[in-house]
C-alpha cells in the first residue's frame, strides 16, 4: 500500500479501504495516513481503527477526523494505568487540539470511561482525553458529550472547557455534574452559567457551592433558581450572595429560605443588612410566614419600607407582638390599610403610645381608618389619646364604637380634642 502514490491511494473507495487488514493499516506510512479522505475513513472498520498508532492518528487530516463516527471513536485503543510497568497512553490522546475540535458532536459519545478517567496515578496526567483537547472543544460540539461521560469528568477537566463551550451544555448535561465537580468549578465557569442551564443544577450540587462560588453566579441565573434549589444551599452560604443577586431572587424562590438562613441574616453584619435591604416589593410577598416569624425587629427594620409595605395581611399576622413593638417609625408609617387588618389586638395594644414620637402617631391615616372596633379598643385610653386629629378624622364609625368611657375620660384629662371626628 505504501508503494501506491498518495493520489492513487486517495482514489480507493471506502469499500476497498474496509478490506485493508489490521496489520496493513498499522503499517501505513505518514504520507498515506495524511491522504485518507473523509469518505475513506468512514469505511475503516473498528478493528482497523483500533490498530492505528498514536503517530498515525496525529497525522489524520481534520476533514478525516470530522468524519469519524461515535463507534469509530470508541474503537480507539484505551489508555491503561498500570500499577507496575509502563502506562499505556490511549490513542485518543494523540489527536491534536485542532483535530479534537474537528470531531463531530455526534462522535463524542464514543468516548468511554477509560478515555476520560485514566491517569498515570492519583492526581497524575490524563492518559486519555487531555485538558488541551477539552479546551479546544467548541460550543457546537459540547452538546454531544454524553451525560454519563460528563458525570465522570474531574472538575479540572470541566474547567478546561472554554467558557463559551461550557455555556452551551444542556440543562440535562449540567444535571449530570456531580457534587465533587460543582465544588471545584472555577469563577469563570460559574459566571458562564446561563438561565437555561440553571434549572439543571441538582439540589446536591447546590448544596456543595461555597459562599465564594455563589457570588460568582450571574444575577439572571440567581433569578431563575427555584425554592428547592435555594433551600439546598448549605447553612450560612446565603450570605455569599451580593445585594444585586439577592434582589434578583424570584419571589417564588424565597420560601426556600429556612430558619438557619434567617438566623444567619440576623447577625447585624453589614453583609446581612445589605441583603435584607436589597429585597424588593416584588420579592417580599414570597417570604414564608414561618420565616417571617423568625425575623427579628432589626431585620424587619432593614427592609426597604416599600418592600415592607408589600407584605400581605397574612404575612403581617405572622409577625410576633415583640417584633411589632420594636418596628421603627419608618416601617410603622409604611403599614397599609390591608396590613393593619392583619394585626392582632395584642399587636395593636403593644404599639408605643408616646405622643407625637410614638408608633401610634406614626400610623398612616388610611391604616387608622381600616381599624375595627376591637382593634381601636385595643389601643387603650393612652393609645387613643396619642392619635393626631388627622388620624382621628380617618376613623370609621364602626371603629368609634370601640371607644370606651375610659377613653372619653382620658380625653377630658388631655389637651387632645377630637373635634375632627365626624
Amino acid at each position: 500500500l505504501n508503494q501506491l502514490t498518495t493520489a492513487t491511494f486517495a482514489a480507493l473507495t471506502k469499500t476497498q479501504v474496509a478490506y485493508i487488514s489490521t496489520a496493513e493499516i498499522s503499517g501505513l506510512d505518514t504520507n498515506h495516513v495524511k491522504a485518507l479522505s473523509s469518505l475513506q475513513i468512514t469505511g475503516l472498520t473498528t478493528g482497523e481503527i483500533s490498530k492505528l498508532t498514536t503517530a498515525q492518528i496525529s497525522q489524520l487530516s481534520t476533514a478525516a477526523v470530522a468524519a469519524l463516527s461515535s463507534t469509530q471513536l470508541g474503537a480507539f485503543a484505551a489508555p491503561v494505568d498500570k500499577s507496575s510497568g509502563a502506562d499505556v497512553t490511549g490513542t485518543i490522546a494523540a489527536l491534536t487540539p485542532t483535530q479534537f475540535a474537528a470531531l463531530a458532536s455526534s462522535a463524542l459519545p464514543g468516548l468511554d470511561t477509560a478515555d476520560i478517567t485514566t491517569t498515570n496515578g492519583a492526581g497524575g496526567a490524563w492518559l486519555g482525553v487531555t485538558t488541551a483537547q477539552l479546551a479546544a472543544l467548541t460550543s457546537k460540539q459540547v452538546p454531544g458529550l454524553a451525560t454519563d461521560d460528563l458525570g465522570k469528568f474531574a472538575a479540572a477537566q470541566i474547567n478546561a472547557l472554554n467558557t463559551a463551550a461550557f455555556s452551551q451544555l444542556t440543562k440535562t448535561q449540567i444535571g449530570a455534574i456531580n457534587t465533587a465537580q460543582i465544588s471545584g468549578l472555577d469563577a469563570d465557569h460559574l459566571g458562564a452559567l446561563t438561565t437555561a442551564q440553571a434549572s439543571g443544577l441538582s439540589a446536591g450540587a447546590m448544596g456543595k457551592l461555597s459562599a465564594t462560588q455563589l457570588a460568582n453566579l450571574p444575577s439572571d441565573v440567581v433569578g431563575v433558581l427555584s425554592s428547592a434549589q435555594l433551600g439546598a444551599l448549605a447553612n450560612g452560604i446565603i450570605k455569599g450572595f451580593t445585594a444585586d443577586q439577592f434582589a434578583s431572587l424570584a419571589s417564588s424562590a424565597l420560601p426556600g429560605l429556612d430558619a438557619a438562613d434567617i438566623a444567619s441574616l440576623g447577625d447585624g453584619s453589614t453583609v446581612s443588612d445589605a441583603l435584607l435591604a436589597a429585597l424588593t416589593s416584588k420579592q417580599t410577598p414570597g417570604l414564608a410566614t414561618a420565616d417571617l416569624a423568625q425575623f427579628s425587629a432589626d431585620q424587619f427594620n432593614q427592609l426597604d419600607p416599600a418592600a415592607f409595605a408589600a407584605l400581605s395581611k397574612t404575612q403581617i399576622a405572622a409577625i410576633a407582638t415583640d417584633q411589632i413593638q420594636n418596628l421603627d417609625l419608618d416601617h410603622i408609617g409604611a403599614l397599609t390599610s390591608a396590613q393593619v387588618a392583619g394585626l392582632s389586638t395584642a399587636a395593636i395594644a403593644a404599639l408605643d403610645d408616646g405622643a407625637v414620637t410614638g408608633q401610634i402617631a406614626a400610623l398612616p391615616a388610611a391604616a387608622i381608618g381600616a381599624m375595627t372596633a376591637d382593634q381601636f379598643n385595643a389601643l387603650g385610653p393612652d393609645g387613643v389619646a396619642a392619635l393626631t386629629s388627622d388620624q382621628f378624622a380617618a376613623l370609621s364609625s364602626k371603629a368609634l364604637a370601640g371607644l370606651t368611657a375610659e377613653d372619653v375620660m382620658t380625653y377630658s384629662d388631655s389637651s387632645f380634642t377630637p373635634t375632627a371626628a365626624t
